[in-house]
């Protein structure tokens, strides 16, 4: 994020820990996760987010328990993004932020003022957050007035997934008037009652944003490659915005689709847009170097993938979207997908360490997670499994060997697809309860053999894994 105080980033990793735990964790465990940062502070925060919990949610929805067992957040089913929403807003770069998307020029005094800041403590956070605002060309300018400089439309959609990604939720915003305009009037656009979407939620952050610029007098300048994407964009305006030019309307609804879609068959317009020799290299590269490191795949996964990957080269042609700011709640949120992905996790690096040789600017956090979803959702979840085949050696009977079996299978349903065999002759791992004969060591001495008495206590399950672990990371 864009040089938020680093005390309020340890808060929300201090969040996201606890919401992930279901057992009391110590200071000290907490401040090893967090990282750069002393048990006693850890505490002191905890302390400091009790206090905003207890003011927010009442104990019926969240409580955040603080003792000798130690440090426990017990939620009864509500999200987070309240307790969130208040810390990312409360912090001074937000609202340097927020105040140049909505003004279009800012009086420094009054801000100061209004905000309990210094004027130097202002313009030294302007300083850091323009090193970071650099890569995506833009530039705070602080005097008597401080105001934002860059590509119009590229700063209209900075600001929408800003927003979007603190928030999370328009109607959750503070302090923003006629709210319900923006939110009727993207169900409008969506020509949708649905109850049960957020969609509307997501498109008003566009909305809101492109109409404050507007109503501000920003304009987009004119420059060639935009009537390329303004020929090819087809939508309609909607009366409500007559005060907006089409290429306002365009803009806005080409930069939320280039963030969320409901069907594959709403990309199809996309088909109109050339692309580039690098860029259809890029595409073919890509697909090639999947298929190659993962599985062969039919042609509507193909199709699937290009109109994926078609959507996001225009969208970085135009808003450079890879720069832009991943939603906060991303990065967390995809290192516990990870987790449940581990062997597809390390043949994607393979893939994307390929495709990064043959393309070196697709390195980026960015990239990394977007190819990462991709391949996750065109894999076949047979194929994000490794496959193992098990041989068991034992004195049970018939009915208790299944028993075990079926133990394995259950233990392991999501991690690998054991086949059981009646003879060793193919299995990748060899089990035995009470000893290992000579003859399957020396005619089968490239395999892995387990001897473990109790097959089913809990420790020894646990060896059996790590073994199932080695042999499907040498498969890969």
């Amino acid at each position: 994020m864009v040089h938020f105080n680093k005390e309020l980033v340890q808060q929300i990793k201090i969040i996201n820990i606890l919401s992930s735990q279901t057992e009391p964790l110590s200071s000290k465990k907490i401040s090893e996760y967090v990282g750069d940062v002393t048990p006693s502070t850890v505490l002191n925060y905890c302390k400091m987010l009790k206090y905003d919990i207890e003011r927010m949610y009442s104990k019926k929805e969240l409580n955040l328990f603080i003792d000798k067992q130690g440090i426990f957040l017990e939620n009864k089913g509500v999200t987070l993004t309240k307790i969130k929403n208040y810390l990312l807003s409360s912090d001074l770069s937000y609202q340097i932020l927020y105040a140049v998307l909505t003004q279009d020029k800012v009086d420094t005094y009054y801000f100061c003022l209004t905000h309990g800041t210094s004027h130097s403590t202002l313009r030294r956070k302007i300083r850091f957050i323009n090193s970071e605002l650099s890569k995506y060309e833009f530039h705070i300018i602080c005097a008597n007035n401080f105001s934002i400089k860059g590509d119009e439309k590229k700063l209209r959609n900075f600001f929408s997934v800003f927003l979007w990604g603190i928030h999370r939720k328009f109607s959750d915003m503070p302090n923003i008037p006629n709210k319900d305009f923006y939110l009727n009037l993207a169900k409008t656009i969506l020509n949708s009652s649905d109850l049960f979407s957020y969609e509307s939620e997501l498109l008003s952050f566009f909305l809101f944003t492109t109409n404050t610029r507007v109503e501000n007098g920003h304009i987009i300048k004119y420059v060639k490659e935009n009537d390329a994407i303004l020929e090819n964009y087809r939508c309609t305006k909607p009366k409500a915005l007559s005060h907006w030019n089409f290429s306002d309307y365009a803009y806005t609804h080409f930069s939320y689709s280039s963030y969320y879609f409901k069907d594959i068959k709403n990309l199809e317009y996309l088909d109109s847009f050339i692309l580039s020799d690098s860029e259809q290299k890029l595409l073919d590269d890509w697909v090639e170097i999947f298929i190659n490191i993962f599985v062969s795949i039919s042609w509507q996964g193909i199709d699937f993938i290009k109109k994926l990957l078609r959507r996001n080269l225009i969208s970085e042609r135009v808003l450079k979207i890879s720069t832009n700011l991943i939603p906060f709640f991303l990065s967390y949120e995809f290192n516990i997908i990870k987790k449940d992905y581990f062997f597809l996790e390390r043949k994607f690096e393979f893939f994307y360490t390929e495709l990064c040789n043959a393309h070196p600017h697709l390195n980026s956090d960015y990239y990394r997670y977007f190819y990462f979803c991709i391949c996750l959702i065109v894999n076949p979840p047979e194929e994000t499994i490794p496959k193992l085949k098990v041989f068991c050696l034992t004195d049970y009977s018939y009915v208790l060997n299944k028993v075990f079996e079926r133990t394995l299978k259950t233990k392991f349903i999501n991690r690998y697809l054991l086949e059981f065999l009646n003879t060793p002759d193919e299995a990748d791992l060899i089990i035995s309860n009470l000893v290992i004969p000579n003859y399957l060591k020396d005619n089968f001495c490239d395999r892995q053999f387990l001897l473990l008495e109790n097959l089913f206590c809990s420790q020894h399950l646990d060896i059996i894994e790590k073994v199932m672990s080695t042999i499907a990371l040498e498969h890969l």
